[in-house]
């Protein structure tokens, strides 16, 4: 087959979307901040679903409360994203919950930041700022950090048997 109608055939198939079916929630003190966004982009690039949740909702005042709504979120969604929310916060629901929960893995893809984590306490492949470090605001920048973030989240997701 000659190279030009392998190159047309490949553009006609449907994008490789693994996570097609799977339904995310997303939990953060706002949409349009850049890390939400950059979650939201990857996530429905790769075929996921994903539902918005405000960190007021998710905040609870008791840890029974928290429980209670970790299960909840389980029958809902097969993993959950939770950024702006408190670490203690994160982790109960992480303990309750019997779905992947991550601690924001979505800002964790940044360069010079914060040794990541994909699910809580579980340390996640990352670049260092001095290992390829890029300029931040650049569009191999963003570019970068959505491969970060598409493969972290394959990664982890593949861990619970969802990818």
């Amino acid at each position: 087959m000659p190279a030009s109608s392998a190159q047309s055939v490949h553009a006609r198939l449907p994008a490789l979307q693994p996570l097609q079916g799977c339904r995310l929630g997303l939990v953060c003190g706002s949409g349009d901040s850049d890390c939400a966004q950059l979650f939201l982009d990857v996530a429905q690039a790769l075929g996921a679903e994903v539902a918005l949740l405000r960190t007021s909702d998710v905040v609870m005042t008791s840890e029974a409360q928290t429980d209670k709504l970790a299960r909840l979120l389980a029958q809902l969604y097969d993993a959950i994203e939770c950024q702006d929310l408190p670490t203690r916060v994160v982790q109960r629901l992480a303990q309750a919950a019997t779905i992947p929960v991550f601690n924001n893995l979505a800002a964790a893809q940044g360069a010079g930041s914060d040794p990541p984590t994909d699910e809580v306490g579980d340390p996640a492949a990352h670049l260092q700022a001095g290992e390829g470090a890029m300029r931040v605001g650049t569009a191999d920048a963003q570019e970068q950090r959505s491969e970060r973030l598409r493969q972290a989240l394959l990664r982890a997701l593949s861990k619970s048997d969802l990818g």
